[in-house]
């Protein structure tokens, strides 16, 4: 083999080795910045928040508002209140047993959730049963922070037990508005 030949060899070597190289560092600059999801289990999350301090607060204060209205003779916003309630008791046991949305409950936490994320470098907190949403991070890495949103409400031991255990079973049914079920594992509403 020549000279010439043999150094047109180690340029081109050099070259390949060189352009793997650059190859590999921009890998892992890619692999360094990838996108990291929070997810949780909403019914966890319902579970820890019925009972807590803050939700007692609202039902104490909705206790209060209807008595005033009773004693008023209010009529109009007795059967509003009395409406409220139901409303509010239907949704927790949609929120609790099934995979309905707890955004209402997680407004009530936003500075711990807010710490959650950047302790853990999430760029989004996103509902395990929100497959739609789920879908625009489906490349990203998915941390499981169910229990550090439970632990954010301070539960009793009662409270612990039950949002460690209703992870365990599979979510009630989405009942529908023609009254028919949504499978739980179907579209997140």
């Amino acid at each position: 083999m020549s000279t010439l030949r043999r150094m047109f060899l180690v340029v081109v070597i050099m070259q390949i080795a060189s352009a793997l190289s650059f190859r590999c560092a921009l890998a892992a600059d890619e692999g360094s910045s990838e996108e990291k999801i929070g997810i949780y289990d909403s019914r966890a999350v319902a579970v820890a928040f019925c009972g807590s301090a803050t939700h007692t607060k609202q039902i104490t204060e909705l206790d209060a508002e209807y008595e005033r209205a009773l004693k008023a003779g209010d009529t109009e916003k007795v059967e509003r209140i009395k409406s409220e309630r139901q409303g509010s008791q239907t949704r927790m046991h949609l929120q609790g047993f099934s995979t309905a949305p707890v955004d209402d409950i997680l407004a009530t936490i936003e500075k711990p959730m807010e710490k959650i994320k950047t302790a853990n470098g999430l760029s989004e907190i996103v509902s395990k049963w929100d497959k739609e949403k789920l879908k625009k991070y489906r490349n990203a890495k998915q941390l499981d922070i169910t229990m550090d949103l439970v632990r954010a409400f301070a539960p009793n031991e009662r409270q612990m037990k039950s949002a460690v255990e209703i992870q365990k079973v599979k979510p009630c049914p989405m009942p529908t508005e023609s009254g028919k079920a949504l499978d739980a594992q179907s579209e997140h509403r």
